[in-house]
């Protein structure tokens, strides 16, 4: 196996993300051979206002995580997804190099 020119980058990204990258590197736009992808599970995304509430007391941040371990998007009540999240089927991560499965609450 020839020496690698260059170090490879590692780029963790959500299940969404690494299906774009993908399609980049369709459209030769990006380089998976210069990547180390790590993926990991999406318990979803909020906007900025309603993730900025994630972050006081009285947040349940351990049921945000909880419908990434099922692969169903279960926001807590009174928290929207973002609209692409309420339409994404598949949650957990797939085709990375390296996939760690769903992060733990902090």
């Amino acid at each position: 196996m020839p020496a690698r020119s260059r170090p490879r980058i590692g780029v963790v990204l959500r299940p969404c993300e690494l299906r774009a990258l993908v399609e980049l590197a369709k459209l030769q736009q990006a380089n998976l051979a210069d990547l180390l992808t790590i993926g990991v599970d999406c318990p979803g995304t909020y906007d900025v206002p309603t993730y900025s509430r994630c972050g006081r007391p009285g947040a349940r941040r351990a049921e945000m995580f909880a419908g990434a371990r099922t692969g169903e998007l279960a926001p807590q009540p009174d928290y929207t997804l973002r609209d692409a999240c309420l339409m994404c089927e598949r949650p957990q991560v797939e085709g990375a190099t390296c996939q760690s499965g769903c992060l733990a609450p902090i």
